[in-house]
């Protein structure tokens, strides 16, 4: 398969939950359309494409689904670094730092799922 169309199908499939998200939030009226929306989702779409690269993707079928899981594989990697230590050892002491306070950017790639 050819490296760019892999990447492309493999941008496409990443953008393919987003595209039926925003579908469904067609009719919402407290969905604002935003451009900064669209700049924050074009890295996750970007990196669809280079994971069907990676990931050597034969079939058309294969980049896409490359893509396609990315979102899924990224929120896995999120939840998995923030796991600061086991539940035991989270316990309310003054010596154990308390897990980081929720970001914009966790928020926004949380609401993907």
């Amino acid at each position: 398969m050819d490296p760019k169309l892999a990447f492309i199908v493999g941008v496409l499939g990443a953008a393919a939950p987003e595209i039926l998200r925003l579908y469904n939030l067609r009719t919402n009226p407290r969905f604002k359309w935003r451009a900064s929306y669209f700049l924050m989702s074009l890295p996750l779409f970007l990196l669809g494409g280079v994971v069907a690269l990676v990931l050597p993707a034969t079939t058309y079928y294969g980049a896409f689904y490359a893509g396609l899981t990315t979102p899924v594989t990224i929120n896995a990697a999120v939840k998995k670094a923030s796991e600061v230590a086991p539940p035991e050892a989270r316990k309310r002491r003054k010596d154990v730092p308390r897990p980081p306070a929720p970001s914009p950017t966790r928020d926004f790639f949380d609401a993907l799922f």
